[in-house]
């Protein structure tokens, strides 16, 4: 008896010291844990230091992304040339199945690489980048107060996106334990885990995009709406040539702080242009793939209706996720035209000076020449048009295999 109680004993002390430890220390707990997570996954070798606000890196932290991204890297290579090996040696499979499954095994390795490339080529700008937009954010927050309204809207949107990130990450770890060995052990555990992240980190890679354009189209929606209010504000005060020389004020800081915003958001194309490209291509061709297998196995998809409606969701989540983000570059552009728009509101003024009025106008053919020189950059190129047109090459894709299919076993 006497051991049982020094158990249960032992037990409700820690949970009694548990339940001493202050709220504010356990949110400390969970705000570290926030900062260095990204570096365990791979997916950056800096951490937030909440004493200086800046992101920092040592030697150590840079050997251990490498060596996380390169360990995953090589495995994935063994995991899929293991089962290309197997399928390729299979007699009943259909001979397009097996060079289809080929191509879809090469551009995961590709997909995975170029990933690997792009953390090691692009963290250190990546990270200054964050620092910027953060000064540059708190630097608004001094002056332009945002509505309810517009945080409600971009509020909902990152917490669709946050869903749509969490379900596909645990969706691949999924399908890392259904694809491995039966075995449960330590060391399938550990490789579900290395599988699962490296195969993710094109997802992740893509969220870390999506968190910094909302960052910077949250503040041009903010910068919209502080120049509506101050059109408002002085028409309906006296308008006199303090009144004006005010107006001009504000509409001068605004100038100078959006070609900021602007010039980072052409930083943040020119780090990330090249994933958006190689992982969008992948998304396509896999995709495609994958709807060409469901139709090739269709009977087997019918027969398991969990894999059918785990595998479905899946496929609709990722066409989200690929959604919102174009979604996020259109409301971006459409925030260069409600500039516009709010600028005209002055013209509908009666000017007692020209001050004002060669402001504006000179805000006007800079919010013009700013837009254009965006669009040429191809910051502003990606919105639910060209989703709409990737969806429909992903859909012909995979016509095309099926009828290729077709005719195949038509003619055997």
């Amino acid at each position: 008896m006497r051991p049982n109680i020094r158990k249960n004993f032992s037990a409700l002390s820690c949970l009694h010291s548990f339940k001493e430890i202050p709220l504010p220390s356990i949110i400390k707990c969970f705000k570290n844990i926030k900062n260095y997570y990204p570096i365990v996954l791979g997916l950056t070798c800096h951490w937030y230091d909440v004493k200086t606000c800046k992101y920092k890196r040592n030697l150590m932290s840079r050997l251990l992304v490498f060596s996380i991204n390169l360990g995953g890297m090589i495995l994935i290579i063994i995991i899929l040339a293991d089962y290309m090996k197997e399928f390729k040696h299979s007699p009943n499979v259909h001979p397009l199945m097996k060079f289809v499954t080929s191509t879809n095994f090469q551009i995961r390795i590709i997909l995975v690489a170029f990933t690997l490339g792009h953390i090691l080529q692009h963290d250190a700008p990546i990270a200054k980048l964050k620092m910027q937009l953060e000064a540059l954010e708190q630097r608004c927050q001094t002056i332009i107060k945002p509505s309810l309204k517009t945080q409600v809207r971009f509020k909902r949107l990152y917490y669709l996106k946050c869903f749509l990130v969490s379900y596909i990450y645990m969706a691949i770890f999924g399908v890392g334990l259904v694809a491995l060995p039966n075995d449960i052990d330590l060391r399938k555990i550990l490789v579900v885990i290395v599988y699962g992240n490296t195969m993710s980190q094109w997802c992740m890679i893509l969220f870390q995009y999506f968190q910094l354009l909302w960052k910077i189209c949250c503040l041009l929606y903010q910068m919209e709406e502080y120049l509506s209010d101050v059109a408002k504000g002085y028409d309906d005060t006296c308008r006199n040539h303090t009144s004006e020389k005010q107006a001009c004020t504000k509409l001068s800081w605004l100038l100078v702080t959006h070609s900021q915003l602007c010039r980072l958001l052409q930083e943040l194309e020119r780090n990330f242009k090249w994933q958006l490209l190689i992982s969008r291509w992948a998304n396509i061709t896999t995709n495609s793939i994958t709807l060409y297998f469901a139709f090739a196995f269709h009977k087997t998809l019918y027969d398991s209706v969990g894999i059918l409606y785990s595998g479905g969701l899946t496929y609709l989540m990722l066409i989200c996720d690929l959604y919102l983000n174009d979604y996020l570059c259109d409301m971006t552009a459409q925030s260069f035209d409600d500039l516009e728009m709010a600028l005209k509101v002055f013209n509908n003024i009666n000017y007692q000076g020209k001050m004002l009025d060669q402001e504006c106008e000179e805000f006007s053919f800079y919010v013009c020449n700013q837009k254009l020189n965006l669009t040429l950059a191809g910051a502003l190129n990606l919105n639910r048009q060209s989703w709409f047109s990737m969806m429909s090459a992903l859909v012909m894709n995979a016509i095309v295999l099926i009828q290729s299919h077709l005719r195949t076993s038509f003619d055997e």
